[in-house]
């Protein structure tokens, strides 16, 4: 299992060598960073998010090709959730 959380190299593997297809799920500092500055605005985020899911539908409502869906309002109950 570590070796597909290390980019799959497993024990005993040089640097370049890679048993295994595997994955980099680190999170370097700048990414850390910026998700915790949009979790401050989380709710802002979500909000202009929405409003242009509103645009969307309002401009694409009436072309057959597009089948647009609807989010129950009891899906935002809780804050910060999101149906997206």
């Amino acid at each position: 299992m570590r070796a597909l959380r290390n980019q799959g190299r497993a024990p005993g593997d040089t640097w370049l060598q890679h048993t295994y297809l595997g994955y980099n799920y680190r999170m370097d500092e700048m990414s850390a960073a910026l998700g915790v500055t949009q979790m401050q605005r989380i709710e802002e985020l979500l909000l202009k998010r929405e409003q242009v899911a509103e645009w969307y539908g309002e401009r694409l409502s009436d072309t057959p090709a597009v089948e647009l869906y609807s989010v129950e309002p009891s899906t935002r109950a809780c804050p910060g959730s999101s149906t997206w």
